[in-house]
């Protein structure tokens, strides 16, 4: 993820997401492994770890990723580009111009990708 200062010294990041804004269950405590509770975290953790792979191979075989640009640690932009190389090319661009004249030229936010 480039993470860098403009000339006015305002930090940015820019990345892609790799998990959905409002995924937050593997946010939660740290997994213990310890007794019923290490079960219990097994078993809501079993179906994310199967899925995985399938959602992986997605993601690399053209599936949308979404960009989020990020300023003074507040995602000021998203937006959704389909595959690897062009989402790379894409975060390459926003840097460049973030660099180049501390602005960037960015179309409309993504509906629902805040």
């Amino acid at each position: 993820m480039p993470t860098f200062r403009d000339s006015h010294g305002v930090q940015w990041a820019v990345s892609r997401r790799w998990w959905p804004s409002r995924f937050g269950l593997l946010r939660g405590p740290m997994m213990s492994g310890d007794g019923m509770y290490g079960l219990v975290q097994l078993v809501i953790a079993l179906p994310f770890l199967l899925v995985w792979p399938v959602w992986l191979v997605t993601r690399l075989c053209g599936a949308p990723w979404t960009i989020v640009v990020g300023r003074a640690r507040r995602q000021v932009h998203a937006e959704r580009v389909a595959g690897w190389v062009a989402s790379g090319r894409r975060i390459t661009e926003i840097v460049a111009s973030v660099q180049a004249d501390g602005g960037v030229s960015l179309p409309g936010p993504v509906a629902g990708a805040g």
